[in-house]
């Protein structure tokens, strides 16, 4: 357990760093697309007497992604060489 818990310790340490830290102040409409596998992410506290906060989420199956981006890939490449 100790090996653990020197591990969590570090790991947590990491979270709070400011060198892996990005931060984002988006308008309305603007988007932001992430890996979940290769991203931490969270939000910043909010206050509910200056503004409102609506955020909308959508999660894509990664083999889905990856076989429509390879059919999207093999469409453009006909319709260009056939141009």
């Amino acid at each position: 357990m100790k090996e653990y818990y020197l591990a969590y310790r570090h790991f947590i340490a990491s979270l709070r760093d400011e060198r892996f830290k990005i931060e984002l102040k988006l308008q309305a409409r603007d988007t932001v697309v992430f890996d979940k596998r290769r991203i931490l992410h969270g939000r910043n506290q909010f206050e509910e007497n200056i503004g409102r906060r609506h955020l909308h989420g959508c999660y894509v199956d990664r083999s889905e992604f990856k076989s429509r981006l390879r059919m999207l890939a093999q469409k453009y490449v006909r319709l260009l060489v056939n141009m």
